[in-house]
């Protein structure tokens, strides 16, 4: 099994476990650490809602702000910290289905786009193709955002105001 793989079923089952309880019991893994306080807030439009918070996810600091229509998580758009880029991921349920962005190891600009399938459609990266490591980076830095995000919409859901 791979790091990324292992890093990814590590962070889900601890996020989805500390979602489910009313007391965290255990400390959060390294890898997701929640580095600030959390909000929901409103958008203009009715159904539209978004999280905003910040996580350390694969190591890399970061703050996004998660968009839902109809509890339903449709893109999350990150800043990540040091200059190190922003990207936007859409979803549809599960699947990722576009990311625009900068790359994770530099500044290029990236435009994935991704079928229902999950094979890649479109993929550019600077004056080429994105290369297979860094489709495979974006893919799973787009799911450990998610899980983060639907894992802290959970918390906030089920806790007293």
């Amino acid at each position: 099994m791979n790091i990324r793989h292992h890093l990814l079923c590590v962070v889900i089952g601890t996020t989805l476990l500390s979602a489910c309880t009313e007391k965290q019991t255990a400390a959060p893994t390294p890898a997701l650490q929640p580095e600030a306080s959390h909000t929901m807030a409103a958008n203009d439009a009715a159904n539209d809602q978004a999280l905003i918070a910040e996580v350390a996810a694969g190591g890399i600091p970061t703050s996004y702000v998660a968009h839902f229509d109809q509890d339903k998580l449709t893109r999350i758009d990150e800043t990540r910290a040091s200059n190190r880029g922003s990207g936007s991921y859409e979803f549809y349920g599960a699947r990722l289905l576009k990311y625009s962005g900068a790359a994770l190891d530099s500044d290029a600009p990236v435009l994935l786009e991704f079928s229902m399938t999950g094979s890649v459609e479109k993929s550019q990266s600077g004056g080429g193709p994105a290369t297979p490591a860094q489709i495979d980076s974006i893919r799973t830095r787009g799911q450990l955002l998610r899980s983060h995000a639907l894992a802290q919409r959970s918390m906030r859901s089920h806790s007293p105001h």
